[in-house]
């Protein structure tokens, strides 16, 4: 079966969901922040910081080709529907699920984050995060609505999709 990615703002809930929907059905779970930082031997703060943004949009396009397109779950990272290739080859290659939390959803939740390089100006933040709705939008095949939701019941959210698409 065509694998499963699933996309969505930082913050969305995809890396867990990723692990959880992967035990589920008994799949390969892949994120593709992280397979960027095993392949290139730097984490995504020191991309980031050492290279820019431009490098590491670079570098998340050459690994999602890399990605396998059968029975994998692959949590992707939030900017990677920037590049229109990259939301073409998702749709064309997997099942494309778009995790959509809401502003203060996100904001409750990254709250404590230091990690994540984007996230020090919430004005600037807030803005990237209504620029790129119609992105997600555009790209999913699906769309699950996140907030207030443990990470099981979207697993099961999704599974119900896949059999759906599946079956018909």
């Amino acid at each position: 079966m065509q694998s499963v990615f699933l996309i969505g703002f930082m913050g969305s809930g995809k890396s867990s969901v990723c692990t959880c929907l992967a035990d589920r059905l008994k799949w390969k779970a892949k994120d593709t922040d992280h397979e960027i930082e095993l392949y290139y031997e730097e984490t995504i703060p020191q991309i980031f910081a050492t290279k820019g943004e431009d490098v590491f949009r670079t570098y998340e396009s050459h690994i999602l080709k890399q990605m396998p397109i059968t029975n994998t779950v692959i949590a992707t990272g939030g900017g990677i529907i920037g590049k229109a290739p990259n939301r073409e080859w998702m749709k064309k290659h997997g099942i494309v699920i778009y995790l959509h939390a809401s502003w203060n959803e996100i904001k409750r939740r990254l709250a404590d984050d230091t990690q994540r390089p984007l996230w020090k100006d919430t004005i600037a933040v807030q803005a990237l995060f209504k620029s790129r709705l119609p992105l997600y939008e555009e790209t999913s095949h699906y769309q699950i609505q996140t907030d207030q939701k443990t990470v099981d019941a979207i697993t099961e959210e999704i599974i119900s999709l896949i059999n759906t698409s599946i079956n018909g």
